[in-house]
């Protein structure tokens, strides 16, 4: 998949199982989250994106956004 113009404020990544969760402020997460066809959820999980203190977050391979330094956890 190819990168978008839109990028994520950081992307966290889970130490234990290498998930990696990119946080958008509000409205780009929605636009991107829309050009990937995610449903909104109350969990992270594929395919879904969560809103959460304003922004809005979802799953993302490693691959995507190597330009940005994953906060690992």
């Amino acid at each position: 998949m190819e990168n978008s113009k839109i990028t994520p404020k950081e992307i966290t990544q889970d130490i234990d199982t290498g998930l990696n969760v990119a946080s958008f402020d509000y409205y780009s997460g929605v636009i991107e989250a829309r050009s990937r066809n995610l449903k909104q959820s109350m969990n992270i999980e594929k395919d879904t994106f969560i809103v959460c203190c304003g922004d809005v977050m979802f799953i993302v391979t490693s691959k995507e956004y190597p330009e940005i330094q994953r906060r690992v956890f």
